[in-house]
């Protein structure tokens, strides 16, 4: 039996996407995304031909309305997952331009108000590990206030997604709820290794002999053609079979390469590109390449 499943996504961020996967596998039905960037929709349509999408503010609809267009009463719908913008909490903005009264960090409150509503068996928040600390703990305490009111048990988990076999060291935060009262455990790790050294990979062995190696960048794109910046890949087959078994996943039996695309580059950003060795990021460039807003969060 298929369930249901509502997203509303803040930030058009790809992590619903990601997690929205998860789901469908798991016999969720994606039943309607909310986002305010048409782009970010086009894609979700694309992906989830079923789902219902709605480009608006989120501020601007009325929770209520919403669940009586879709047909449902209180506490059908499975879940409901949302990602509320996180500059407003992320180190990458300078401290500065971040304050506590930000209309944007204020939008968990309107995700919650869809929750109040719809009463969904599970909830889902996504945001930048930051906000657990960030203002005192002030918003990490008040969505955990909020939720417990409504009468769910939340988790609070901070997951690195590099260990759970993405090609990328990208730290997230969630809020898990659940209405019926059982603490939800955080996955189990399926990768290991050190994210600052591939080459430093044996200390969880011994710990967990199952766990598969971190998928890296090579593993992922090694089997796409070199493009200059800028450039456009033609769509038609992939000019060589697939490299590894990330690659092999990704296709999906697919012979068709779309949607390879090399971004135009300024000549500063080719030359921080150029300074960088592998394993290291934008904290490594030397102070004349280093961007403004890197260089007012040090």
């Amino acid at each position: 039996m298929i369930e249901i499943i509502i997203i509303i996504i803040f930030a058009s961020k790809i992590t619903q996407l990601l997690c929205l996967c998860r789901f469908e596998w798991k016999n969720f039905s994606s039943l309607c995304a909310i986002d305010i960037n048409p782009d970010s929709l086009r894609t979700y349509k694309h992906n989830f031909p079923d789902a219902q999408i709605i480009c608006d503010d989120i501020q601007k609809i009325d929770p209520k309305d919403l669940r009586l267009s879709l047909g449902l009463k209180k506490q059908q719908l499975s879940a409901i997952i949302g990602g509320p913008p996180c500059q407003g909490f992320s180190r990458n903005v300078p401290a500065g331009y971040r304050y506590l009264n930000d209309p944007q960090n204020l939008l968990y409150i309107t995700y919650i108000k869809f929750v109040r509503e719809f009463k969904p068996k599970y909830v889902v928040i996504e945001n930048v590990p930051e906000i657990l600390n960030a203002y005192q703990g002030i918003v990490k305490n008040e969505i955990t206030k909020l939720l417990e009111y409504m009468g769910y048990k939340v988790t609070i988990m901070s997951l690195n997604a590099a260990f759970y076999g993405v090609p990328q060291t990208r730290k997230r935060a969630f809020f898990v709820g659940c209405l019926y009262g059982n603490e939800i455990e955080t996955p189990k790790q399926t990768h290991y290794g050190n994210v600052k050294n591939l080459n430093i990979t044996n200390y969880q062995l011994s710990i967990d002999n199952t766990l598969k190696p971190l998928v890296t960048v090579r593993e992922a794109i090694s089997d796409l053609p070199p493009l200059e910046a800028g450039d456009e890949y033609p769509k038609k087959k992939y000019p060589q079979k697939a490299n590894s078994a990330y690659q092999k996943l990704l296709r999906n039996n697919s012979k068709t390469l779309v949607n390879h695309v090399a971004r135009k580059l300024s000549p500063v950003q080719m030359s921080r590109a150029r300074s960088l060795k592998e394993g290291q990021d934008a904290r490594d460039l030397p102070e004349n390449l280093a961007p403004k807003i890197l260089q007012s969060c040090q």
